[in-house]
């Protein structure tokens, strides 16, 4: 593979002429690559007045590597300058990684299903809240869903369709994508809904002891809480029961620790944000119309 800058001019000229050089995903720089099979003429190159640019001094290039994709930072095996540009298609990120990327959700639809995933080569935990805090310059791939369902109250899947955005240096997506789509049958209904619930009631009782380790210094009043309510949370897992709303509303506001009435506590410092209650019940309200 190699590397060409080429003058603006001359840009509408190599296009018409469908010549093998590829504008450098339309960087105003003027770089081109062509790669090894079409490759042009002596006499073409000399023509076009192109100069040929060496990796090493396309690698000093801060505006042209800002879009490379991260992640061939993290592959095992070495990948040539040339390629780094070019979304992975091939590559299984969970897999074929030097390290084991960090899967975060940061966008949640209706019926608690994630609309957006972000995987992360760094995310350490905040030993202050427990919860993962991704380094944002190792944000490598976005991963999009989105659901066909039933108009149900149970929110029954039908397909989903997968949008793979790889991400450059500069943080922005490259603009070409991969895509995939999941049809589901009976089994596959109701396993995701399972998953779906079960990853929601982890989030929020993860947040909730989160918010109790700062404000009470621990985690066993979200202990007892969870104790309390065991019966209904599993039939909301695995039967999507409301049993889990009227439980939670039942719970004594100081369950834990006697005298500090967390549960009726603001769940955080905005004005008329929910308390900790109500916040643990509009999340886990995933049926449509809940009363």
């Amino acid at each position: 593979m190699t590397f060409l800058r080429v003058p603006d001019a001359l840009v509408p000229t190599i296009q018409a002429n469908r010549l093998a050089l590829r504008l450098f995903d339309n960087h105003p720089s003027g770089y081109f690559v062509y790669n090894d099979v079409l490759t042009p003429t002596a006499a073409e190159v000399a023509e076009l007045a192109v100069e040929e640019i060496d990796i090493a001094v396309l690698q000093a290039a801060p505006d042209v590597m800002e879009w490379s994709l991260k992640i061939y930072d993290y592959l095992d095996k070495p990948t040539p300058v040339g390629q780094r540009f070019t979304p992975p298609f091939s590559v299984v990120w969970t897999k074929e990684l030097n390290l084991r990327p960090q899967r975060i959700a940061t966008e949640e639809g209706p019926n608690g299903e994630v609309r957006e995933w972000r995987w992360y080569g760094s995310a350490p935990i905040d030993p202050a809240t427990g919860l993962w805090v991704p380094d944002e310059s190792t944000h490598i791939v976005t991963d999009n869903h989105s659901y066909e369902r039933l108009p149900d109250e149970y929110g029954v899947p039908m397909s989903r369709t997968e949008n793979i955005h790889w991400i450059r240096r500069n943080g922005e997506k490259h603009p070409t994508s991969k895509t995939r789509v999941k049809n589901y049958d009976f089994i596959g209904q109701a396993k995701e809904g399972q998953v779906r619930r079960q990853r929601l009631l982890d989030d929020v009782l993860g947040r909730v002891g989160a918010w109790l380790f700062g404000v009470v210094g621990g985690y066993a009043p979200g202990e007892a809480l969870a104790v309390s309510i065991d019966a209904e949370r599993r039939s909301y897992i695995y039967a999507s029961s409301r049993d889990i709303v009227p439980a939670l509303n039942a719970a004594p506001d100081d369950i834990g620790i006697p005298g500090t009435p967390w549960l009726a506590m603001p769940f955080t410092a905005d004005p008329g944000a929910p308390t900790v209650r109500e916040y643990m019940v509009d999340r886990l309200r995933v049926w449509e119309g809940a009363p």
